[in-house]
């Protein structure tokens, strides 16, 4: 299995919420914006804007976990 993919399946058991980029296998674990968030790939913005947004709104992560 995946080690990305593995490790948001555990974040996800452990109800810890998700900010993944869409590579891999995240988006078979990870569904965008209900059970995380993904970002594009090599793309810093779309990073820093999720994380500000994990920090502003951490109640709406806590029920995408």
């Amino acid at each position: 299995m995946d080690a990305r993919r593995n490790a948001a399946l555990e974040a996800l058991a452990m109800e810890v919420p998700v900010l993944a980029t869409d590579v891999g296998g995240s988006r078979e674990v990870v569904s965008d914006r209900e059970t995380g968030w993904l970002v594009p790939p090599r793309s810093p913005e779309a990073l820093a804007a999720a994380i500000i947004d994990f920090l502003s709104n951490a109640e709406s992560w806590k029920r995408m976990a």
